[in-house]
């Protein structure tokens, strides 16, 4: 019954999540981007695989404080004048409950990801396609196919494949799960070179990286079974462990084009 009870609450902060994006896409006209990139560095470029000289960036969930009741901790980080620093603040380091799933009991802070306070939600990036990209991180400059990458601006009217059929936000565990430690994420943003799964994850069809799948980034939970996911539409799904991989990265896809079945 306990666990039931944090299941549904875990599925409810996906439920506000999905409530302040919307709200958010209501005020600035798109969605927030998956983190903000203010380098101009080449290496930080789509061509280039290096993510040498990339300045850290503030996340989509930083942007979400101000319709989240977290106006005062928006203000304090000072996100409109300042950039994000690796090194973590008293403001980075505080727990966002939303931002918690209570059936996870990783530790607040995430030593695997800087420092900073943990989240257990990730926005979807999309996919990569095959081989060694499969177990990287969603490159610093490149465009995702998913909703949320770097510096995005995406609109509802860009899921084109349908709100109803199109993934936004995922859990990820902190901790173990079966045999796998996952590493979870972090609510304030992209941290450091080639941390971009701090903030955003693949919804790739490889075994890896499916869901409660052997990559420690990968969409994972402390519930029996699957994950929760919020739909473009403010929907929310638990989706099984055993989804079909087709299907579960043309979930992740905003225009691929492709028909989504059963999930």
């Amino acid at each position: 019954a306990r666990e039931a009870a944090r299941r549904s609450t875990c599925k409810n902060n996906v439920k506000q999540m999905g409530l302040a994006l919307h709200n958010y896409h209501e005020t600035h006209r798109c969605f927030p981007p998956g983190w903000t990139q203010p380098s101009t560095s080449s290496s930080c470029q789509p061509s280039s695989v290096s993510t040498g000289g990339c300045l850290p960036g503030w996340g989509w969930g930083t942007m979400l404080l101000p319709f989240i009741d977290q106006a005062n901790m928006y203000n304090a980080l000072n996100v409109k004048s300042t950039q994000l620093v690796v090194t973590p603040s008293n403001e980075s380091k505080t727990t966002i409950p939303l931002f918690r799933c209570p059936s996870d009991n990783g530790s607040q802070l995430n030593s695997d990801r800087g420092g900073h306070a943990t989240s257990n939600y990730k926005t979807i990036y999309g996919s990569r396609g095959t081989g060694t990209s499969i177990n990287t991180s969603p490159h610093n400059a490149a465009a995702g196919n998913g909703s949320f990458w770097s510096n995005s601006d995406t609109r509802i009217r860009d899921l084109t494949d349908g709100a109803s059929n199109t993934v936004l936000i995922g859990e990820t565990a902190r901790g173990r799960v079966g045999s796998i430690n996952y590493n979870g994420g972090i609510w304030v943003g992209y941290y450091d070179n080639g941390k971009t799964a701090s903030v955003v994850w693949k919804t790739e069809n490889h075994p890896s990286s499916l869901i409660n799948g052997t990559l420690t980034w990968a969409f994972s939970s402390q519930h029996t079974g699957g994950a929760h996911f919020l739909l473009g539409d403010g929907g929310v799904r638990f989706l099984s462990e055993n989804i079909d991989g087709t299907t579960y990265e043309n979930l992740g896809k905003i225009s691929d084009g492709n028909v989504i079945g059963e999930f």
